[in-house]
C-alpha cells in the first residue's frame, strides 16, 4: 500500500512540474552594468499554488557562464503565486556573460523534493563594461534627440567618428544595433514598444557614451 502511495505522490509532483511553473522574464539589475556595479540576475516566476516564497537558490559560476537553479516549495493555497529569484553575482570583470536559469517545484515546507520532471529553463546574455569608459556626456559632444521620440531618433556627433550603437530595453536586452560612420544618423525606432530605453554609443577608441530616451 505504501508503495502505491509513494508512486502516486511522485507522479503528482511530476504532473505539477510539467504544467505548474512559468518563467515570465529574466533581467539584470542595474540594466547598464560596469565593473564598479555589483551584478544581480533576477527571474520573475509564477506558480499554480500559494506559498511559493519558501525556496532554495543555487548559483554555479564557470568562467563567463553562470548557472542558477531554484527549488520552490509550494503551499496548498489554490491561487497563482508570483515570486522573484535574485542571484547576486557581485563585481565582475569587463566582458560578455551568459546566465542559465532553471526553476523546479515541490510540495510542502523545506526541504521539499522536486518532481520527477525537470522544470522550465531560460537564459540571458549580458555585458559588463569598464567603469572608466561609461559616461553620460553633454550635448556638445554627443546629442540624441528628440526625447521622447515616436518614430525616428537623431544622433549628432561633434566629430566624424566611426563606431557602433546599441539600444537596450529595461531588461538589458539589445533591441537595435548598427555601425556608425559620420556625424549625423537617423535611427528608425517605429517598431519599438513604448517604453524607456538606453542608448549606448561606442567609438573606435572603446569610449562608451550612454543616454536614456523614451519611445512613445
Amino acid at each position: 500500500m505504501k508503495k502505491y502511495l509513494l508512486i502516486g505522490f511522485f507522479s503528482f509532483l511530476g504532473a505539477i512540474n510539467c504544467q505548474g511553473q512559468w518563467i515570465q522574464q529574466l533581467w539584470t539589475n542595474p540594466s547598464i552594468l560596469t565593473t564598479n556595479t555589483p551584478v544581480q540576475l533576477i527571474a520573475d516566476v509564477d506558480f499554480p499554488f500559494g506559498g511559493c516564497s519558501d525556496k532554495t537558490l543555487n548559483l554555479f559560476p564557470i568562467g563567463n557562464t553562470f548557472s542558477g537553479d531554484a527549488l520552490h516549495c509550494l503551499g496548498a493555497a489554490t491561487f497563482i503565486c508570483n515570486d522573484k529569484d535574485t542571484f547576486n553575482l557581485g563585481l565582475l570583470p569587463a566582458g560578455t556573460y551568459r546566465f542559465y536559469y532553471r526553476v523546479d517545484i515541490g510540495m510542502g515546507p523545506s526541504p521539499c523534493t522536486p518532481g520527477i520532471v525537470g522544470g522550465p529553463t531560460d537564459s540571458l546574455t549580458f555585458v559588463v563594461n569598464l567603469a572608466s569608459s561609461v559616461d553620460e556626456v553633454d550635448n556638445i559632444t554627443f546629442n540624441l534627440f528628440p526625447n521622447p521620440a515616436s518614430s525616428v531618433l537623431h544622433l549628432n556627433l561633434k566629430n566624424s567618428i566611426e563606431g557602433s550603437y546599441k539600444i537596450l530595453n529595461s531588461q538589458g536586452s539589445v533591441v537595435l544595433e548598427s555601425n556608425v560612420n559620420g556625424t549625423n544618423l537617423q535611427i528608425d525606432i517605429s517598431r519599438l514598444a513604448d517604453a524607456l530605453y538606453t542608448f549606448i554609443y561606442e567609438d573606435v577608441s572603446n569610449t562608451i557614451f550612454v543616454k536614456k530616451f523614451t519611445k512613445k
